[in-house]
């Protein structure tokens, strides 16, 4: 998908998020009733267990009891808080989740505005997601660099903005001969939400965007570039101290560790797109995927980090 299609988009996959109160809400067995509309909302095993979540109902308490003391309880605790206040999120005729009333909502639409107004309309979205606030990896070749003959990374930003938690904007990059993203996490990215209104985080978002993309990314391009030339004396103990300072998993780095010998050198760039490689992998979860995203993104920014010859530990 490209930025010129994102409005579009964000319009048929969004979920719609409406006030109401949990005594407007009748549980039916498989399915919830909103009373307002007179709608049947149908449940995921990820939103059922929302549903559970927000009304503080231990899913494996529940799901000991025969299905109408299940139904039972449910409508209960929907009875016993029937005034209180609650977002619902539903997509179609499926239910999604709960949230507080105070919940700051800052609709796909408006953040949708946002990427639009940073970047033309050609540039490349690799990640977009919409269910609980959006989630976007955009790459740009306006900001880009060949670290070799055809082998271009071009540079970006990862838009994290889930409901009711601090958003994050990120630099993101990624090698278009095989897809790798990087993104490089830094304790600024963060924006706090706490006192402040939709408008107030939306002008911020879009001022850390252009930051990124103009003083932040060019210097970590250029420091991908010159991975090149940064050897290891001892390839596998730098993949085993990188995944294990990102928290990869030992399935996932013992992969890694047996693809070293296809190594083309023993350049850190190299290395780095090794480890990056396995976020292509079937089976990877998506934390485990962003942690190899992590790796990457944040071994650029710091040129791999100061190591021991020997260890490879980080001597930081």
């Amino acid at each position: 998908m490209q930025v010129k299609d994102l409005t579009k988009q964000v319009e048929v996959s969004s979920p719609i998020y409406t006030n109401t109160t949990l005594g407007m809400l009748e549980y039916k067995g498989t399915s919830v009733i909103d009373k307002a509309s007179g709608r049947e909302l149908g449940f995921s095993e990820d939103s059922f267990g929302n549903f559970l979540k927000y009304l503080t109902i231990p899913a494996k308490f529940l799901y000991k009891l025969p299905s109408p003391l299940q139904t039972e309880v449910i409508n209960h605790m929907l009875g016993k808080w029937e005034d209180s206040p609650a977002i619902i999120s539903t997509y179609g005729d499926e239910f999604w989740n709960l949230y507080n009333d105070k919940t700051m909502m800052i609709s796909n639409k408006r953040m949708a505005e946002v990427v639009t107004d940073v970047f033309d309309g050609e540039a490349k979205i690799s990640k977009a997601s919409f269910i609980e606030g959006m989630v976007l990896n955009i790459q740009t070749s306006e900001v880009s660099t060949a670290v070799k003959p055809g082998d271009i990374t071009n540079g970006g930003i990862r838009l994290y903005a889930p409901l009711g938690k601090n958003p994050y904007v990120s630099a993101y990059m990624e090698r278009l001969v095989c897809s790798n993203g990087m993104v490089t996490t830094n304790e600024w990215d963060a924006l706090s939400i706490r006192g402040r209104t939709v408008d107030e985080v939306i002008k911020e978002m879009e001022y850390l965007a252009r930051k990124v993309l103009t003083t932040d990314i060019p210097a970590y391009l250029d420091n991908w570039k010159q991975m090149q030339e940064i050897k290891s004396s001892n390839p596998e103990q730098l993949i085993h101290r990188l995944v294990r300072e990102a928290g990869v998993n030992e399935k996932i780095e013992s992969v890694i560790i047996d693809r070293a010998n296809a190594l083309e050198s023993n350049s850190y760039y190299d290395v780095v797109n090794l480890i990056t490689s396995l976020q292509h992998e079937e089976g990877v979860s998506e934390s485990q995927l962003f942690r190899l995203q992590a790796l990457g993104g944040n071994a650029v920014r710091d040129l791999g980090g100061h190591r021991c010859n020997n260890c490879q530990h980080s001597l930081a």
